[in-house]
């Protein structure tokens, strides 16, 4: 199954805890039961692959889906 995690805070960021870490655990958990996991999070642009998640990060500003606007605000 392909998962989309969509989060304000993902590790490396300047609040490590509470979500950015409860993010990261659960993107690490579905790869291990063999899902494709994107988490799509705010920060410096650009796509990265980390432990077999694929990380997007997007600046702030940048128009994304509605629906996931409303989830980054």
């Amino acid at each position: 199954m392909r998962i989309s995690l969509l989060t304000p805070e993902y590790p490396p960021c300047s609040q490590n805890g509470g979500i950015a870490t409860h993010i990261h655990e659960i993107a690490r958990a579905l790869t291990r039961a063999g899902h494709e996991v994107q988490v799509v999070t705010t920060g410096r642009p650009g796509v990265v692959s980390e432990d077999g998640i694929t990380v997007e990060r997007v600046a702030l500003g940048t128009r994304l889906h509605p629906l996931a606007e409303h989830f980054l605000s």
